[in-house]
């Protein structure tokens, strides 16, 4: 049920809770997600029971679509290619600023 809030549970989280607004309300942060994944938990299982779905699957190759897989394949690596772009386009010296960067590391 905790996975449901696993993002909202991690310590940095709690910590910055905790110096922002003081011990008390990052206890009541972690109370709070407690109980609403508890809550949202048994009221996930009341749905799954209730829509009779099956949660058993051998595998779940055949859930999402083939075309869904490649493309977002394609644009994660698209999404990569940037990042790695933009990463190298800031540490390229460039211009006359990189000559004189270079020549004051001689």
């Amino acid at each position: 049920m905790f996975l449901l809030v696993g993002p909202a549970t991690n310590l940095a989280t709690v910590l910055t809770v905790g110096k922002m607004l003081g011990k008390g309300a990052a206890a009541l942060y972690v109370v709070m997600i407690a109980v609403f994944s508890l809550v949202f938990g048994a009221a996930l299982d009341a749905a799954v029971d209730a829509w009779q779905i099956d949660l058993h699957m051998e595998h779940a190759h055949g859930f999402v679509p083939p075309w869904v897989s490649v493309a977002g394949g394609v644009l994660l690596g698209l999404y990569l290619l940037h990042a790695l772009g933009r990463w190298v386009y800031r540490k390229w010296p460039r211009g006359k600023a990189a000559s004189r960067h270079s020549a004051h590391h001689m």
